[in-house]
């Protein structure tokens, strides 16, 4: 998968972008992805298109990870049936 690292701005266009065209994004965060070792991930999901895009916000801690995210956003506890490496996700 493409991994682009993208800005919290960029991030928050795309947030915005993608509310306008009715398409709820799910950002799931990763702590020390094989792509990013030693780092925290946010990569947004689309439930409109049933999948993740290539590209990715990056925190050398999660503090610094969530200060990246899309204003407006709510934390969700990591569900069981996450996939391996998903510490939380924000809907």
């Amino acid at each position: 998968m493409n991994n682009e690292v993208i800005d919290a701005g960029m991030a928050q266009n795309l947030q915005n972008k993608a509310i306008l065209e009715n398409d709820l994004w799910i950002w799931a965060v990763y702590q020390n992805p094989e792509e990013f070792p030693g780092k925290f991930i946010a990569r947004p999901w689309s439930t409109k298109l049933h999948g993740s895009f290539g590209f990715v916000l990056v925190g050398d801690t999660l503090k610094a990870l969530r200060a990246q995210l899309p204003w407006g956003l709510t934390w969700m506890e990591r569900d069981e049936d996450d996939e391996p490496g998903v510490v939380e996700t924000w809907l």
